[in-house]
């Protein structure tokens, strides 16, 4: 027994013991974009941020800082992966992780082309909300006639009768 060495196998040869997260990126089949550095110094957080955490609200259906944060500190690492990013928020986000981070890094790489660090489509959105704050200020909405249940050239007291007959016998059942 003496000069054998040891007998079995390796942490390395062990699949019990196989580092998962290189398996899932070999498995996993991710945008072109996702090989484009971002050098998250030349984008301006503050303004992605709330993109991010309405974006995840939308996603999950309720606010979820644990997420956010998590985010948050993922892309102020000095070289952010977002393969790795993706495969950490699938825990999260399930099978939406893929289609936030395609959005999301297609956005970084727009900003950090763009003067400022802010990329072309938080400044569509926010000239969209101006827009229609704009809007809503100035035109006072008013419904056509038949909207309001009106028939041609009739009162919108006669509507209101007709509309209440209709229902009386539903309510008396």
């Amino acid at each position: 027994m003496s000069g054998h060495g040891f007998r079995g196998t390796t942490a390395e040869q062990d699949p019990r013991f196989s580092n998962k997260q290189q398996t899932l990126r070999k498995s996993i089949n991710f945008p072109a974009d996702f090989s484009k550095k971002v050098n998250p110094k030349k984008v301006n957080m503050t303004v992605i941020k709330p993109w991010i955490a309405q974006r995840i609200t939308d996603l999950l259906g309720f606010d979820d800082e644990v997420v956010l944060e998590y985010i948050y500190g993922m892309l102020e690492s000095e070289n952010p992966d977002p393969k790795d990013m993706q495969i950490n928020l699938t825990g999260f986000l399930g099978d939406k992780s893929s289609p936030f981070m395609r959005d999301l890094w297609k956005m970084l790489i727009n900003a950090q082309a763009a003067i400022g660090g802010i990329p072309p489509e938080i400044l569509e959105i926010k000239k969209q909300e101006i827009l229609k704050r704009k809007v809503g200020l100035s035109v006072v909405h008013i419904s056509p006639p038949d909207r309001l249940g009106l028939g041609s050239g009739e009162h919108p007291a006669e509507a209101n009768h007709r509309r209440t007959e209709a229902t009386i016998p539903t309510l008396v059942r």
